[in-house]
């Protein structure tokens, strides 16, 4: 059995990342990039059964963070592709995200500031359906494509750690007609639109030198009425990353995500 597994990071810091002392009344800039390479081949190996595969993934994540007297600002940027090749099946996709946020506060004393959030996720390409010998699509660019705006206050009670509540409105957007349905937008429509609560909790510790936990968990509950067929109930989606810096260029990062937003399946959904 040959094995190759290749981890190379490009990383682009203004400041060092690992300071978590605030900027005041200038930027914080990071921009991290990676490009995962592995690859497995068995050839007459009886020792255990295997399969020759072969996995490209490409990440870059940026995160731009400005402090001031008054107010605070980030921009944060996460794009991520991959394909995965198993022998005797088609190249298929092993992630694909697009995912911006943007927040603006306004620095009040003591640990509760009124806050501003938007976000917007998305995909690059179309992804169908791998266990299905006809391969349906299953979704795509802006298929869908979800928006969201969101106004309330921020609760810090310490640095590594923010707590939002607010009122909401998000946008679901499905360019294909033929999967509106599947993501509770009426086939007639590219565009549904809800109103509601949302909450979102972020932590970002250092737990052991050089390892750093981040986790994001938001919350949504729609006001509106809910698609046909559907009844009112709260969406969640939970991401989670551990980051394990070996030295200046190089990063291991280990992902999970979890998912429910019965407008799409009933069941959780994880990644």
């Amino acid at each position: 059995m040959k094995k190759v597994f290749i981890v190379l990071f490009f990383v682009a810091n203004l400041v060092q990342a690992q300071d978590p002392k605030p900027v005041t009344n200038g930027w914080k800039k990071s921009l991290v990039g990676g490009l995962n390479l592995s690859q497995s081949n068995y050839s007459n190996w009886k020792e255990s059964a295997g399969v020759n595969a072969f996995t490209l993934v490409g990440n870059i994540n940026g995160n731009f963070e400005n402090v001031g007297e008054k107010w605070s600002r980030y921009n944060t940027l996460k794009l991520a592709y991959g394909q995965l090749k198993q022998e005797g099946s088609e190249f298929q996709k092993a992630v694909d995200e697009i995912y911006v946020e943007y927040g603006r506060t306004l620095r009040l004393k003591g640990k509760i500031h009124p806050t501003f959030i938007a976000t917007g996720r998305s995909q690059f390409t179309d992804s169908y359906e791998a266990t299905n010998a006809l391969r349906p699509k299953v979704s795509g660019l802006l298929a869908p494509a979800y928006l969201t705006e969101n106004l309330g206050v921020v609760y810090d009670p310490i640095a590594w750690q923010s707590n939002f509540i607010g009122v909401s409105a998000k946008q679901t957007i499905v360019n294909d007609a033929n999967l509106r349905t599947s993501f509770g937008v009426p086939v007639t429509d590219k565009l549904r639109n809800e109103v509601g609560l949302a909450t979102l909790h972020k932590v970002n510790k250092q737990i052991l030198k050089n390892v750093t936990l981040k986790s994001q968990l938001g919350t949504f509950y729609a006001v509106t009425a809910p698609p046909a067929g559907k009844s009112r109930s709260m969406d969640f989606r939970w991401d989670n990353g551990i980051l394990m810096k070996v030295n200046d260029f190089m990063q291991v990062s280990f992902d999970a995500g979890f998912l429910l937003d019965k407008d799409i399946d009933a069941d959780w959904q994880s990644r």
